[in-house]
């Protein structure tokens, strides 16, 4: 749902977003989580996301990639999360 609300953002624009979502750590919980977005220049083809996100204290950075579709392309996330995933074309 995070990239419906990043549809239209310009190369440095930005903006803050929030929502409960379903922590897993340290226990199962609906969490509030802030997001504070950057639009970055476009790579590959792709538009391209600075995202910092909050729980709580727990702040990660990474990056966000779409696809002219609005599909996830890659998604980066620092430690304390450390994810990374990459959708294979098909």
């Amino acid at each position: 749902m995070l990239a419906e609300k990043l549809a239209g953002m310009k190369v440095g624009d930005k903006r803050a977003l929030a929502s409960l979502e379903i922590g897993y750590f340290p226990a199962t919980a609906i969490v509030a989580t802030g997001y504070d977005v950057e639009r970055k220049p476009d790579a590959n083809g792709h538009r391209v996301f600075a995202v910092t996100t909050k729980i709580d204290k727990t702040v990660a950075t990474g990056d966000l990639e779409l696809d002219g579709d609005g599909f996830v392309v890659s998604r980066k996330v620092s430690a304390p999360f450390e994810l990374v995933s990459t959708r294979r074309p098909q």
